[in-house]
């Protein structure tokens, strides 16, 4: 996308959480892509509203020790083995960006901003 405010182009990648899906009408998933990401720490899970821990028939009793979870990285692993057919889509893209942008003969002030590949 172009940020608005800068001219810049940027590349946003991540996950919507379980709150940003529902706004957008879809059905949210229960377990979080962060926590797939991340991983979780080792921790007690009780009930809210209720006297025991159910889930349909199942029963799992007043708390459930959780061992956590290991971090997978899966979204940084795949951004990073892909980083050079991303960067190519960008410029791809860019380009057409910048085609349209000369035929409506619109120019985007770059002001003093440089790039920095870092």
């Amino acid at each position: 996308m172009i940020n608005r405010s800068t001219g810049q182009p940027t590349l946003q990648v991540g996950f919507y959480s379980w709150q940003r899906v529902k706004k957008k009408g879809k059905l949210p998933s229960h377990a979080s892509p962060h926590w797939v990401e991340f991983g979780t720490a080792p921790h007690i899970i009780k009930p809210k509203n209720a006297k025991v821990l159910a889930y349909d028939d199942t029963m799992y009793g007043l708390i459930v020790k959780h061992p956590g979870t290991r971090a997978t990285n899966v979204l940084r692993d795949t951004v990073q083995n892909h980083i050079s057919d991303i960067r190519a889509a960008q410029e791809e893209y860019l380009a057409e960006i910048s085609k349209t942008l000369e035929a409506a003969e619109i120019k985007v002030d770059k002001g003093d901003e440089f790039e920095d590949d870092d």
